[in-house]
């Protein structure tokens, strides 16, 4: 049957956008018209253009014929559909995101976008939604709207288009944060249709170290001090390149701040200790009772990238002071009046009495509880002393002084007398007048106790300006 007249018209579903038809259409994208078209011949319409929409969704394209029979009157209309399912998008995206990330660390989210179609793809939209813990610095290109909307108005087939995003990250340890980027085309009506959607979390490690430090509790003038440093990483990172440094109160120690040897790596629940020695000064001023370490870290890396840890540790000692004595026999005082009584050199069978002078001195700070404490050998008596803080114990044979207390530089004196009578066993010896004398005290800035001791006082009498004998016994 031969056609005299008609058209095809062609419906197009949404999302289809037209590039190119053959024959190309007479009216309009979509509208053909067909004359004289003899019995048994066919023809063929060709269009191309491009269907958008999300994947799995069906599109009906529906084309009508619309005829007028030759000699007929009367028109009319045949129709056929054919659906399409979308499947994957033609529109590639890669993106990179580091996985591990710290706090305050610098990341940059990176996405590209490919057409692997074989026609141009226009306004391409990415839209990128950030947790609250990313804070965008910069990105290039630069966002169509507050750095989270791109347009791209055609991407040509087999062309790129990539977007840099640098912000800052912020989050708890060990906390999760998602950044979601969808992309589509922006139709001319503001629909966005969406063609995929990517998800790309980010692990936030923030680095966790504990640190420690221990010292002792008091020292003196000259002593020395050893200081243990403990560190633990807390965290599930790796921490290399730890410089460390301790801090010292300033004129205790010779040097004021020393940084340690740099720990090359401490592994995730890794822990590690390292020792430090140093000595206190010979003079430390008398201001400084304490002497306080502090421990720091300087620096240190995570994955190549500088980290800082703000927590310090600090131990406190107290610097000690000292107790320092003397004690010393006499016969003559230093304007050479006579204390004692009696033959020197010491006689067999002869009484020579002596002084006992105990000096006592408190060096670097205050003391309390300062007791001076010896016993007297066999063959010499307790004479007296004036001084009633001398207590002498007859059973115990000892001889006690109690001071009390002394300001920090203050010296006090005592003295007590003694008698002894060389035997002849004696003869060609010093006598010994007074044993080891003990003295011990409370300090006044570490509340420890401290104690030093004298020699045994003998018949020598070195510091005496009124004899030059050497205190040996004689017989007659």
């Amino acid at each position: 049957m031969a056609i005299e007249s008609g058209s095809v018209e062609v419906v197009y579903p949404g999302g289809f956008y037209f590039t190119s038809a053959d024959p190309m259409p007479d009216q309009a994208q979509n509208h053909w018209d067909i004359n004289n078209i003899p019995s048994g011949a066919e023809g063929t319409i060709t269009i191309t253009g491009q269907m958008v929409g999300q994947k799995g969704d069906s599109k009906d394209i529906t084309a009508l014929f619309t005829y007028k029979p030759a000699n007929f009157n009367s028109d009319f209309q045949t129709s056929a559909s054919h659906t399409v399912t979308l499947g994957d998008s033609i529109l590639k995206l890669d993106v990179t995101l580091p996985e591990r990330v710290r706090t305050g660390e610098e990341v940059k989210y990176v996405y590209t976008l490919t057409n692997t179609a074989t026609l141009p793809l226009v306004n391409v939209k990415g839209y990128v939604q950030y947790p609250e813990g990313y804070n965008v610095k910069s990105a290039e290109p630069a966002a169509q709207q507050s750095n989270h909307t791109w347009i791209f108005d055609q991407i040509d087939p087999g062309k790129t288009e990539t977007v840099t995003i640098t912000g800052e990250v912020t989050g708890e340890n060990e906390s999760t944060q998602e950044l979601v980027l969808q992309v589509g085309l922006q139709e001319p009506d503001g629909f966005f249709n969406l063609q995929t959607e990517d998800r790309h979390s980010m692990y936030v490690i923030n680095p966790e170290m504990s640190l420690t430090l221990t010292g002792p509790a008091s020292t003196q003038a000259g002593g020395e001090l050893e200081y243990t440093i403990a560190l633990e990483n807390t965290s599930t990172i790796d921490i290399s390149d730890i410089a460390l440094q301790l801090a010292f109160t300033s004129g205790v120690v010779s040097s004021e701040t020393v940084e340690l040897d740099q720990i090359a790596e401490l592994a995730a629940g890794e822990s590690k200790q390292v020792t430090y020695t140093t000595t206190v000064l010979d003079e430390v001023l008398s201001s400084v009772n304490t002497l306080t370490a502090t421990l720091t870290v300087l620096s240190a890396k995570v994955s190549n990238a500088d980290v800082t840890f703000d927590q310090t540790a600090t131990v406190e000692t107290a610097l000690q002071g000292s107790i320092l004595g003397s004690a010393e026999a006499r016969y003559f005082s230093d304007d050479l009046t006579k204390l004692g009584s009696g033959p020197l050199p010491p006689t067999v069978e002869k009484a020579t009495e002596y002084v006992i002078q105990w000096t006592v001195s408190a060096a670097g700070s205050a003391m309390s509880g300062v007791n001076f404490a010896t016993t007297l050998p066999d063959g010499v008596e307790f004479v007296r002393s004036s001084d009633e803080r001398i207590q002498y114990d007859d059973t115990q044979r000892s001889v006690m002084w109690d001071i009390k207390n002394l300001t920090a530089g203050e010296t006090k004196t005592t003295s007590y007398k003694i008698s002894v009578t060389p035997q002849t066993s004696d003869v060609n010896k010093l006598l010994v007048l007074q044993n080891e004398t003990i003295i011990t005290a409370v300090d006044g800035n570490s509340n420890a106790t401290v104690q030093s001791q004298i020699n045994k006082v003998t018949s020598k009498l070195e510091s005496d300006p009124g004899t030059t004998d050497d205190g040996v016994v004689v017989s007659e």
